[in-house]
């Protein structure tokens, strides 16, 4: 049994949207990139940043098959707890950043045959970033190297374009 070390309001006060800068490159992965919280996992808790690691339902040690619907409902799950609001949305229906507001962002999501990934709308420049495991910074190129413009252009070697949500949040 896992258990959040900080307070959902808390967590929800580290949600920051930059891309540059990113200081905890190798305690977070794309999943903590597209919420934006560039805080190290173990902070939050023992199993920070897998799908479903917020929800209380979900605070405890346990696989996570991507091949099942449940990593879609773990992940709004996730999102409910935050109290992020989120709507589907068809990634180029939004083009310009000035139609969100300060708290609105985009995310898509990807899967492959065993694993997630996750890619955010850049506030600045209308390009999309994600973070590559808990390796690398984040960037806004795809596996190619082409400049990420729309999610399901990208090729990001075995992962598909699943969907695209319009994520809402107060601090």
């Amino acid at each position: 049994m896992s258990k959040l070390l900080i307070n959902k309001d808390r967590i929800k006060k580290l949600i920051n949207l930059k891309t540059d800068n990113w200081e905890f490159s190798t305690s977070t992965n794309c999943y903590a990139f597209a919420l934006g919280l560039d805080v190290p996992y173990s902070e939050i808790s023992d199993h920070a940043y897998m799908v479903g690691c917020f929800a209380e339902d979900h605070l405890k040690s346990k696989d996570i098959d991507v091949c099942d619907l449940d990593f879609e409902h773990s992940f709004l799950e996730d999102l409910d707890f935050l109290e992020i609001s989120h709507e589907e949305v068809e990634p180029d229906c939004i083009i310009k950043d000035d139609s969100l507001d300060y708290n609105s962002f985009l995310i898509s999501l990807f899967f492959s045959h065993n694993d997630f990934h996750f890619l955010r709308k850049n506030k600045y420049d209308n390009l999309w970033s994600h973070k590559q495991g808990y390796l690398d910074l984040p960037r806004n190129r795809d596996s190619e190297g082409m400049l990420i413009r729309n999610p399901k252009d990208a090729f990001l070697y075995d992962y598909m374009y699943y969907k695209t949500y319009k994520l809402s949040y107060k601090k």
